[in-house]
């Protein structure tokens, strides 16, 4: 509701404005307020001692309230400074004016606009106010302006005179309206807080009593607990342990926070408790509150893990156990082969001598016998290489081979397997090919171990490739190693056993007319491990198989070896 005065009232000049008898209506009203009228009748008013018309006249202009005073026609007889100051920044128009002589009805009644609601209920209970049918009247109402929200207290009293209706106090309570307005919004959004938080918080006097309980995420009726105590709604000994948990913060005054378990329809449920004294304005205790969290799902998921931690330790412990076995007999297997292959090398080789001697003494003897001797010394011969195999793979396993590591040019030990695999890559009419860097490193190596790793990989290549072939060898030398491959051009390797094929006996699926004892590339894998490096075979792109060696430098001489002939980087065999 919007009240204005015109411009030509507007200037107070410090003093009250008032009709003709408005001097009698000061006094009347300061009286009143402070308790100094000792008569009033009629046209007199006799006031205490030390009150004069022109301290009335002070003290009704120095309030901060709008005040205006009616008759009980609602005709305007009286306002103050506050009154006057609010109808001119009002700035409302000359329709609305409620300076002195305005009538107060008459400008409910043309209210428009937002506040035409307001001003009928004004308009309602200051008629009823006049009548007699009620002995006050109270309205709050917004009073905004253009520029600033504002909100008024209206507060008439009827006044028991015959001159005097009612005196109409206009209160600003904007400021009490803008922290309700704030602690409404904060009430709001810490409503929304809880309603979607775990966390059940509740209040409970000194005989610990629930007042107050949100718990929307765990459903506990608030019935079910006003009025009550733990000991009423739990029972048992959890109740006395809660009990005893809040009675002692209650006493001492300080806060705890504690794990506590609490059975709900048959259910153990865990609970992380926060417990604080709860404290009046003058800092009396008058009973706790309490935020508890339900930790129930945490406890079970943190108990599971530690089962299956305790298991997978178990089991870790289960299988270091049946691994050291199965090393163990490993060890005692390739410990048996070594002494067996050993034992029958022997014997073997005595076959291999006498049946060179028959084959000698054969050579007048018919071709039957002759073919015989052939294929009994064919045999032997494969049988002792066999036997020299086993021996190598278990003295490796076993760490009862011996490496002696030596600063080596790596392109001599190349060079020296590709001489002994010509004589093998000539019955087939193959090629081998082999590129070098310009500048060779130095490798610390055993020297016989890895030509035979070599001639092993070499003679593979050799074996699986098609007639007038060519086997490429590449080496590379990149910052930390020496990477050589060897590539041929057979039918490549069978994805699944890229890895098997370096296991003992696994010969793969790839035909050759070549005998092999399947123990060549275990070999091989177990030396270059033992040189820090690593051994794999992949599939070329446009067919073949390739090996990969990957050799560490470890140069303990910082120049590097040259090649013997550096003009050369591309030798043919």
């Amino acid at each position: 509701m919007q009240a204005a005065e015109s411009p030509s009232k507007s200037v107070l000049c410090g003093r009250l404005r008032v009709s003709r008898n408005g001097g009698q209506m000061i006094l009347l009203f300061v009286g009143a307020v402070l308790g100094e009228i000792k008569r009033f009748s009629g046209s007199e008013v006799v006031l205490g001692s030390g009150l004069s018309a022109t301290l009335a006249e002070r003290v009704v202009d120095a309030l901060s309230a709008e005040v205006a005073v009616i008759d009980f026609e609602g005709n305007v007889v009286m306002t103050n400074a506050a009154w006057e100051r609010f109808a001119r920044e009002n700035a409302a128009s000359k329709s609305h004016d409620l300076g002195v002589g305005a009538n107060y009805f008459e400008a409910c009644r043309s209210a428009c606009g937002e506040g035409a609601d307001n001003a009928k209920e004004a308009l309602k209970g200051v008629t009823e106010l006049l009548s007699g049918s009620r002995p006050d009247f109270y309205l709050e109402y917004p009073c905004h302006s253009p520029t600033k929200r504002r909100w008024f207290v209206m507060h008439a009293t009827r006044f028991d005179s015959p001159s005097i209706g009612a005196v109409l106090l206009h209160i600003d309570i904007t400021d009490r309206k803008l922290v309700e307005e704030r602690l409404y919004e904060q009430e709001e959004r810490f409503r929304f807080a809880l309603e979607n938080s775990p966390v059940v918080v509740f209040n409970q006097d000194r005989e610990l009593r629930y007042t107050w309980i949100n718990s929307p995420v765990l459903d506990w009726a608030e019935q079910e607990y006003i009025g009550r105590t733990d000991a009423d709604i739990v029972g048992g000994v959890e109740a006395e342990r809660l009990t005893a948990i809040k009675r002692a913060v209650l006493e001492s005054g300080v806060g705890t926070r504690v794990e506590v378990t609490v059975t709900f329809k048959g259910e153990a449920r865990y609970f992380d408790l926060n417990v604080a004294p709860l404290r009046d304005d003058v800092g009396a205790i008058i009973g706790i509150t309490c935020a508890c969290t339900d930790i129930t799902t945490m406890k079970r998921v943190a108990a599971e893990r530690e089962r299956l931690i305790e298991e997978l330790g178990n089991a870790e412990r289960e299988l270091t156990k049946r691994n050291l076995e199965l090393e163990a007999l490993n060890k005692e297997k390739t410990q048996w082969l070594g002494m067996a292959a050993h034992d029958l090398r022997s014997p073997l080789s005595a076959i291999i001598a006498n049946c060179y001697l028959l084959m000698e003494e054969s050579t007048s003897t018919g071709g039957e016998l002759s073919a015989a001797l052939n294929s009994i010394q064919y045999s032997s011969q494969f049988m002792l290489e066999l036997l020299d195999d086993v021996l190598d793979i278990s003295a490796i396993e076993t760490g009862n081979e011996r490496f002696g590591y030596e600063l080596t040019d790596i392109r001599l030990v190349i060079e020296e397997a590709v001489a002994l695999s010509r004589p093998i890559a000539d019955r087939k009419s193959t090629h081998i090919e082999v590129r070098y860097p310009e500048r060779m490193p130095a490798l610390t190596l055993d020297r016989r171990k890895m030509t035979q790793v070599f001639l092993n990989v070499i003679g593979n290549a050799i074996k699986f490739s098609q007639t007038c072939a060519n086997v490429q060898i590449t080496v590379v030398d990149e910052s930390t190693n020496v990477l050589v491959s060897v590539r041929d051009n057979g039918p490549g390797i069978p994805l699944d056993e890229l890895e098997s094929i370096f296991m003992p006996f696994q010969r793969g699926c790839r035909h050759s007319a070549e005998r092999g004892t399947g123990l060549g590339l275990a070999i091989s894998k177990r030396i270059v491990e033992r040189h820090g490096g690593r051994i794999w075979a992949e599939n070329a792109i446009d067919g073949g198989a390739a090996f990969y060696l990957s050799l560490p430098r470890q140069i303990k001489d910082s120049s590097p070896v040259h090649s013997t002939h550096p003009e050369a980087s591309v030798r043919m065999a």
